[in-house]
């Protein structure tokens, strides 16, 4: 898979999930924001052609289809906060960005992932009211 691994902003990042931020009137629901497809409706073949950097904001421009996403850094909306053994924290992978800052190497870590699959969840919940009748 094509990485954005020219722009040190985006290193590592996988462009088809970066084209899955794409806000044009093609991917989102003008009304509620809401993605019109699923990556998987993305072509297989993208790839971050052009980045444009300006202040606080990064405009990745993808091929082949010429879509765009701004990403933005904005300090006064992140959340920065530190885990105590116990805790959990969920997160819409799709909605939010997330990372992590450094930790000492000298103490123990461990962090348990966990992902869910929301696709699959309104997939059995649509089965499930056809089974009923329902509609909507």
């Amino acid at each position: 898979m094509k990485t954005a691994s020219d722009d040190p902003a985006l290193h590592g990042l996988a462009a088809i999930l970066l084209r899955d931020s794409c806000e044009c009137a093609e991917c989102r629901d003008s009304g509620n924001g809401q993605r019109l497809g699923s990556i998987t409706d993305l072509p297989a073949d993208v790839s971050v052609i052009e980045t444009r950097t300006a202040g606080n904001s990064v405009t990745v421009i993808f091929g082949p289809d010429g879509h765009r996403a701004v990403l933005v850094t904005r300090p006064d909306l992140m959340l920065t906060f530190r885990l105590e053994p116990g805790d959990c924290v969920v997160f819409d992978n799709t909605r939010i960005l997330h990372a992590r800052t450094g930790f000492a190497a000298t103490g123990q870590r461990h962090l348990q992932g966990c992902y869910a699959d929301l696709d699959g969840a309104a997939s059995t919940m649509a089965v499930l009211r056809r089974k009923r009748g329902e509609t909507g």
